[in-house]
């Protein structure tokens, strides 16, 4: 059972000697930075996340490919190439922080940074078999980031595991105000939304909330209000953010789009501002609705995504892959995602773990907890 201690602070020494794979969206001083597109420019300094784990320590080992723009769950790009999955190049790694996990699970970084806008951080690192923190919004600044969608945004470490994502968080993120409460209850949550996944990745699943019994932690079925809609209006306040922000800068530039930028372009250039402001009003009131359901449970354990990577010749969709993870974007809540068990192809299978905001720790001592009784970060591809 999880006690009070912080994570970030036992945890938190130097990280000199570290290497980090910088997500291409995320500027290095001196460097191109190209968010994965035709775009020209070297960055006249870095980003503030790069320069908090310079004073860290960590050495910047190179920029990581990236779905263009940051708009897509595969890792498939027409510009500078694909970016495959280190345990079978014949799938997909996940998006859109592809290069930070492949790298990352690969052994040529120690770390990888990333952001997640619906899943970019938590996808790849569970197709990939490492492990991914999605912090709570608004927590590390985004000064240097080409950010997608204000409201949803944010930046992230992976690692291969728990304790090293501890340990890049407290070099990156607020210094935690006081100890943690210890966490007891797991929220185990049921309906249709959850329980559409592949029959390994389920039986992964249970196996890890037996693991967490074991431990002593209690198990609570819970239902998750409102779940489909959150996720579909997630969609709503991305796309229309997108479009508003960045699309007519980025016809303007006559900038080459891929056409599955532009489409989304288009859809949010659609989208009515009413809708767009009725989707934030929607995420005030369920974010009241979560903080009335975690009044029960301390975390909420779910599958990352509903199968191991895809081949890169299958059909792939976006609402396929970021559906289980979108909606915690819209609740600003954080997450952590590891390697949770293994599925056909000896494919990696993640889960995801969702605290209230600000519980980054206690999610952080949960994952270390469990990976301290579990051998699946220890995994590596055969050719590593």
């Amino acid at each position: 059972m999880i006690t009070s201690a912080s994570a970030a602070g036992a945890v938190g020494a130097a990280l000199t000697g570290w290497t980090v794979a910088v997500k291409d969206l995320i500027d290095v001083a001196g460097v191109l930075t190209t968010a994965g597109g035709a775009r020209a420019g070297i960055a006249r300094r870095d980003a503030t996340v790069v320069s908090r784990l310079r004073k860290a320590g960590v050495t910047v080992m190179g920029k990581a490919n990236m779905d263009e723009w940051g708009l897509g769950v595969t890792g498939r790009n027409a510009t500078w190439g694909d970016c495959r999955n280190p345990w079978d190049p014949a799938r997909i790694s996940g998006g859109s922080s592809a290069g930070s996990a492949a790298a990352v699970a690969a052994g040529m970084a120690t770390i990888g940074l990333g952001t997640d806008s619906a899943g970019s951080l938590r996808i790849p690192a569970a197709l990939c078999g490492v492990t991914a923190l999605k912090p709570g919004h608004g927590l590390i600044p985004m000064a240097g980031v080409l950010g997608l969608a204000p409201n949803l945004d944010v930046i992230g470490p992976i690692a291969r595991s728990v304790t090293d994502c501890a340990r890049t968080w407290a070099a990156i993120g607020p210094r935690p105000a006081a100890p943690v409460a210890g966490a007891q209850r797991v929220g185990i949550p049921r309906g249709e939304h959850w329980a559409t996944v592949d029959h390994n990745v389920g039986q992964a699943l249970e196996r890890t909330a037996r693991q967490l019994e074991r431990d002593g932690f209690r198990l609570i079925e819970v239902e998750v209000p409102a779940i489909g809609e959150a996720t579909r209006l997630a969609g709503v306040v991305l796309l229309y953010e997108l479009a508003h922000r960045h699309g007519r800068r980025w016809r303007a530039e006559g900038l080459q789009l891929d056409r599955r930028v532009a489409r989304q372009l288009d859809l949010g250039a659609a989208t009515s501002r009413a809708d767009y402001l009725g989707a934030l009003a929607f995420r005030d009131r369920w974010r009241a609705q979560l903080a009335k359901l975690f009044e029960s449970i301390d975390v909420m354990l779910h599958a990352t995504t509903s199968a191991v990577a895809p081949l890169a010749s299958e059909r792939v969709t976006t609402a396929g892959l970021t559906r289980l993870c979108a909606a915690w974007n819209l609740a600003g809540l954080p997450v952590l995602a590891m390697p949770t068990g293994v599925g056909r192809g000896d494919m990696p299978i993640g889960g995801s773990l969702v605290g209230r905001a600000g519980d980054e720790a206690l999610l952080l001592e949960l994952g270390m907890a469990y990976q301290r009784r579990t051998e699946w970060h220890r995994r590596v591809p055969a050719q590593v």
